[in-house]
């Protein structure tokens, strides 16, 4: 049996499911939609590491929260004075048992990450970093703008692994 366990949490692809109830509403404008689901994350994961202590699970869980799409942007803004990002709210951290699974479909993937092409990428890493106690990067392989044509992507693959690995 495995001693480590990684169940993924969050909304995927393009979710546009978030409840619109005026208290909801509430929510989302106060924490935003990412926010609000980080909220949901770190009370799911609580419960779920009580469920394991309680049942003598016998392995580590961890609940990867996937920054995509809808819940790509961390609820983060930039303080000036500081000269880094800080979460808009206390309570919109990843807990320890969730780090970040970060994916930015809007990516340009001819070019690695920390090319200016992908500005925004790195903008919302920088983000994530304030609103996540790890990290981990999920990176396509495939240009989807020109998906029937040949690209050698192992160039960008390699200096994408090379980002993960400096910022872990």
């Amino acid at each position: 049996m495995p001693e480590l366990i990684y169940l993924g949490i969050g909304l995927e692809d393009v979710n546009n499911s978030m409840c619109t109830c005026p208290t909801c509403t509430a929510e989302i404008n106060k924490y935003t939609r990412t926010g609000l689901v980080i909220r949901w994350a770190n009370e799911v994961t609580a419960i779920m590491r009580a469920w394991a202590k309680d049942v003598n699970l016998g392995r580590e869980i961890y609940f990867p929260f996937i920054a995509y799409y809808e819940t790509a942007q961390a609820p983060a803004e930039y303080n000036s004075q500081t000269g880094k990002y800080e979460p808009i709210d206390s309570s919109l951290i990843l807990n320890e048992y969730s780090p970040v699974l970060y994916c930015r479909i809007d990516s340009n993937w001819n070019v690695p990450w920390e090319d200016e092409k992908n500005s925004a990428y790195m903008y919302g890493l920088e983000e994530w970093k304030a609103c996540a106690k790890s990290l981990m990067f999920y990176n396509y392989t495939n240009d989807f703008s020109r998906s029937f044509e040949w690209w050698d992507s192992l160039y960008v693959i390699t200096q994408n692994y090379g980002l993960a690995v400096k910022e872990n």
